[in-house]
């Protein structure tokens, strides 16, 4: 029998889903508020050439955090989900 391939989102989820559901639920808190400061927090200011390539860092940091505020916490709470379902089924054994 062959196993499919997971993508590193669903190995996220599982790694996430061994905690409880209501630290999976904070975990999406904390990471949404932390990745969305970090996006909407000002540019910094280039005096100069010599900072264009941090400045080039910087908005791709801030263009992944923008994408990861949405995704991360989703991941999360689709891993809180799954760890009450595993939950209730140890508890009905």
């Amino acid at each position: 029998m062959s196993k499919r391939k997971q993508n590193s989102l669903d190995d996220l989820v599982q790694l996430i889903a061994l905690l409880p559901w209501w630290a999976c639920l904070g975990l999406a808190v904390v990471a949404y508020l932390g990745l969305h400061s970090f996006a909407t927090s000002a540019p910094p200011v280039v005096t100069g050439m010599q900072q264009m390539p941090s400045l080039m860092a910087t908005a791709w940091a801030k263009g992944m955090a923008t994408v990861g505020q949405y995704v991360l916490p989703g991941a999360c709470l689709v891993a809180a989900v799954t760890s009450a379902i595993a939950r209730g089924k140890r508890q009905d054994r």
